[in-house]
């Protein structure tokens, strides 16, 4: 078993986490856990994180993802890594790499494709079916900073009609974090809203990569 936490990347301090024998599922407090999202990550982006090691607080972020050089492998690109840490922060149990799925969730790309699973479901157009971004949605921007679709990420922390203020880490590719606003209209390609209920419990065949 625990070859399979290696392999998921799940840190060995959540391998023991404590399971409830009737449902098969994680105990958690199934509070309104997207707006603590917002709460912690709006304060801890207004911190303006540096990411370089001798932050301590880059290297918190840092430390779920393995590898001895991942200080400057994320240096320039911890957006998602951001998003990643103020999620399990505040409950939000996630694992490094969703089970036969490539690449970690460092990445935004796999932020996207993770909540488009069928047991997820978790991701939105704006204005689909009459969605409205709300506080402690995470966004995915399309082509913002780059010729790259879905290349950057940020938690919403409001929606005021036509502008979201957003925490984010890497602002605008600075290497630093931030809170700020952005326009709705602009290079937005959807939102992320993680049920309050959400337990991840992958219940198929796993396949481990190699």
């Amino acid at each position: 078993m625990q070859n399979v936490f290696i392999e998921l990347g799940i840190p060995d301090e959540y391998a023991g986490a404590k399971a409830n024998a009737d449902t098969e599922t994680i105990e958690i407090n199934a509070e309104d856990r997207r707006l603590r999202l917002a709460d912690f990550s709006e304060i801890f982006a207004e911190k303006n994180i540096i990411g370089i090691p001798e932050d301590e607080r880059y290297r918190e972020i840092c430390k779920y993802w393995p590898g001895a050089d991942i200080y400057k492998v994320l240096e320039g690109n911890w957006c998602a890594a951001f998003v990643y840490y103020c999620c399990m922060a505040v409950g939000i149990r996630l694992p490094i790499r969703y089970p036969n799925r490539m690449y970690r969730l460092a990445g935004v790309g796999a932020w996207l494709d993770w909540a488009q699973l069928p047991e997820t479901g978790f991701f939105y157009r704006d204005k689909q079916d009459g969605f409205n971004p709300e506080r402690g949605d995470i966004v995915i921007y399309e082509k913002l900073l780059s010729d790259h679709s879905h290349d950057h990420i940020g938690i919403v922390i409001a929606c005021e009609d036509n502008r979201i203020r957003v925490a984010e880490g890497n602002l605008d590719n600075k290497n630093c974090s931030g809170v700020l606003y952005r326009d709705r209209d602009h290079c937005i390609f959807g939102y992320i809203r993680i049920d309050n209920g959400y337990c991840f419990n992958f219940d198929g065949e796993y396949k481990p990569i190699r």
